[in-house]
């Protein structure tokens, strides 16, 4: 009795509604960690330019000025 039990074998050797499941879940999971991904990198270029803001405003910065930077960083795309 030869059995071979590798991811392979396992998955070529599965019905077609296995497979067709199978990679839906691949699929779906690749697209999960696209999200993930994005939503860090996201948060942490919020994050920074959190930090660059409260770092501009304790300098003594006036509000005038602070306030055309953050229009000019809205335009500009800025998650802020």
């Amino acid at each position: 009795m030869d059995q071979n039990f590798s991811i392979v074998s396992l998955v070529l050797g599965a019905s077609t509604v296995v497979q067709f499941v199978l990679a839906l879940l691949m699929a779906v999971s690749l697209a999960s960690w696209t999200v993930i991904f994005r939503k860090y990198f996201a948060i942490k270029s919020a994050r920074l330019k959190t930090n660059d803001f409260e770092q501009e405003f304790w300098s003594g910065t006036s509000l005038n000025d602070l306030y055309q930077a953050a229009i000019n960083s809205a335009r500009q795309g800025s998650p802020l």
